[in-house]
């Protein structure tokens, strides 16, 4: 039978209120320490990369894992610290933890950030009183405008017996 280091973290204000108000969540230590050996010195080493990350995390943002957050945080000027927290019925469980390279949060950091260049999809000029970046399915452009099924999206091509041809003197 398996040894299971189980040990109950506390969460920071911010990522309880994200994850639905439990300001506590469950890590099985064993399980991931031995998922990433290689970014951890020891058992401390991840207890304290937890801790730092959960009380005080720098971002909060979806997971990959369906009701998960992914919580992230400057551990140095090297090393930054991530978890990803799951919510299972009411009970807060940390899935996932790693250290990384300082790249890694710029990377993460700058992908939540909106870039500040004019977008250059055409907008409607509702749109871009709101800033919504999606145009309405009468104005998309090339390969969109062919997947749309509508009706004022077609094109009447005139034939030869509709075009008038006027002589010029």
């Amino acid at each position: 039978m398996k040894n299971y280091a189980m040990h109950l973290f506390r969460l920071g204000d911010r990522l309880a209120n994200a994850l639905g108000g439990d300001k506590q969540a469950l890590a099985d230590l064993q399980k991931l320490y031995y998922h990433h050996p290689e970014m951890f010195a020891d058992l401390k080493d991840l207890i304290s990369t937890i801790e730092s990350v959960a009380q005080k995390p720098e971002i909060i943002t979806e997971a990959k894992t369906s009701n998960a957050l992914l919580a992230a945080k400057r551990l140095n000027s090297e090393k930054m610290g991530d978890i990803v927290v799951k919510n299972n019925n009411g009970m807060n469980e940390i899935i996932h933890a790693n250290k990384k390279r300082m790249k890694e949060f710029d990377r993460l950091l700058s992908s939540l950030v909106e870039t500040p260049t004019p977008s250059t999809h055409r907008q409607s000029l509702e749109q871009k009183s709101t800033g919504e970046l999606i145009a309405q399915k009468d104005e998309l452009s090339g390969a969109n405008a062919r997947s749309v099924n509508s009706q004022n999206n077609s094109t009447t091509i005139p034939n030869a017996s509709q075009t008038k041809v006027r002589k010029c003197r």
